[in-house]
């Protein structure tokens, strides 16, 4: 029998649960699994990788994306101070060609 996590949570459950109508259920063993060999002894955290590992992962993106919007927002507002006080539009807006439509906005 293969060993993977169907097999972990379902049939050795259903297994263990019937030993006394399956009097051989030690001698079943997983295929081609040497760390592993009977059924009866693999454990669900070996196989199954639960959904809480890939929770902690998105918590750290969701983080990621807050702190970058927030340092976006700041700089964003540091320029428009700085175009307030001094001015002067930052080096990126200062090296943008000239459009047609840039007269509707002045």
């Amino acid at each position: 029998m293969t060993c993977d996590c169907n097999a972990a949570k379902g049939f050795k459950n259903w297994l263990l649960s019937r030993k006394a109508q399956v009097p051989d259920h030690e001698n079943i063993f997983c295929e081609g699994n040497t760390n592993l060999p009977q059924l009866v002894t693999i454990q669900e955290n070996k196989l199954c990788q639960s959904q809480h590992d890939w929770i902690d992962y998105i918590y750290y993106l969701i983080a990621t994306e807050i702190m970058l919007l927030v340092a976006l927002v700041c700089k964003v507002s540091y320029d428009y101070w700085v175009f307030k006080t001094a001015g002067y539009l930052p080096w990126p807006a200062n090296k943008m060609p000239k459009l047609p439509c840039d007269c509707l906005c002045e």
